[in-house]
Protein backbone atom coordinates (compact mmCIF):
# COMPACT_ATOMS: atom_id res chain seq x y z
CA UNK A 1 0.00 0.00 0.00
CA UNK A 2 1.27 3.47 -0.79
CA UNK A 3 0.03 6.98 -0.34
CA UNK A 4 0.48 9.47 -3.83
CA UNK A 5 2.92 12.09 -3.38
CA UNK A 6 0.79 14.89 -4.88
CA UNK A 7 -1.24 16.83 -3.22
CA UNK A 8 -4.15 17.73 -5.52
CA UNK A 9 -4.51 14.27 -6.00
CA UNK A 10 -8.36 12.75 -6.11
CA UNK A 11 -7.59 9.66 -3.80
CA UNK A 12 -7.08 12.71 -1.03
CA UNK A 13 -3.78 10.88 1.12
CA UNK A 14 -5.82 7.83 1.24
CA UNK A 15 -3.73 4.65 1.20
CA UNK A 16 -3.93 2.91 -2.59
CA UNK A 17 -2.59 -0.54 -3.93
CA UNK A 18 0.84 -0.77 -5.89
CA UNK A 19 -1.21 -1.45 -8.99
CA UNK A 20 -2.23 2.17 -8.70
CA UNK A 21 1.26 3.21 -9.17
CA UNK A 22 3.74 2.93 -12.53
CA UNK A 23 6.60 1.00 -12.38
CA UNK A 24 9.76 2.88 -11.69
CA UNK A 25 13.56 0.78 -11.11
CA UNK A 26 15.85 3.84 -9.95
CA UNK A 27 13.32 4.19 -7.21
CA UNK A 28 14.01 2.58 -3.71
CA UNK A 29 10.07 1.49 -3.94
CA UNK A 30 10.31 0.78 -7.24
CA UNK A 31 7.31 2.74 -7.93
CA UNK A 32 6.64 6.06 -9.46
CA UNK A 33 5.60 8.69 -6.74
CA UNK A 34 2.76 9.52 -8.15
CA UNK A 35 -0.56 7.18 -8.71
CA UNK A 36 -1.61 6.73 -12.06
CA UNK A 37 -5.01 8.48 -12.35
CA UNK A 38 -2.63 11.72 -11.18
CA UNK A 39 -0.01 10.95 -14.11
CA UNK A 40 -3.25 10.70 -16.66
CA UNK A 41 -4.58 14.48 -15.24
CA UNK A 42 -0.86 15.86 -15.26
CA UNK A 43 -0.50 14.70 -18.65
CA UNK A 44 -4.33 16.17 -20.00
CA UNK A 45 -3.28 19.58 -18.33
CA UNK A 46 0.21 19.86 -19.86
CA UNK A 47 -0.65 18.43 -23.44
CA UNK A 48 0.48 21.28 -25.32
CA UNK A 49 3.33 22.07 -23.58
CA UNK A 50 4.70 18.92 -24.30
CA UNK A 51 4.01 18.80 -27.46
CA UNK A 52 5.52 21.84 -27.95
CA UNK A 53 9.07 20.65 -26.26
CA UNK A 54 8.43 17.82 -28.60
CA UNK A 55 8.52 19.62 -31.66
CA UNK A 56 11.26 21.52 -30.84
CA UNK A 57 13.45 18.82 -29.90
CA UNK A 58 13.20 17.02 -32.87
CA UNK A 59 13.80 20.32 -34.69
CA UNK A 60 17.01 20.97 -32.70
CA UNK A 61 18.26 17.14 -32.82
CA UNK A 62 16.69 16.38 -36.84
CA UNK A 63 20.25 15.46 -38.04
CA UNK A 64 20.99 13.09 -35.28
CA UNK A 65 17.12 11.48 -35.43
CA UNK A 66 17.52 11.21 -39.34
CA UNK A 67 20.74 9.20 -38.91
CA UNK A 68 19.47 7.13 -36.04
CA UNK A 69 16.19 6.56 -38.23
CA UNK A 70 18.18 5.43 -41.31
CA UNK A 71 20.58 3.27 -39.21
CA UNK A 72 17.44 1.20 -37.95
CA UNK A 73 15.83 1.12 -41.63
CA UNK A 74 19.01 -0.25 -42.87
CA UNK A 75 19.15 -2.48 -40.26
CA UNK A 76 15.48 -3.93 -41.10
CA UNK A 77 16.40 -4.66 -44.44
CA UNK A 78 19.11 -6.32 -43.67
CA UNK A 79 17.38 -8.49 -41.37
CA UNK A 80 14.79 -9.60 -44.19
CA UNK A 81 17.36 -10.10 -46.77
CA UNK A 82 19.12 -12.96 -44.67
Amino acid sequence: MKICSRKDCPFNGELQSEKNFSKDERRKSKLQPCCKSCFKIYCKINEDKTRIQRKQYREKHKDALNVERKTKNLILVLISIS
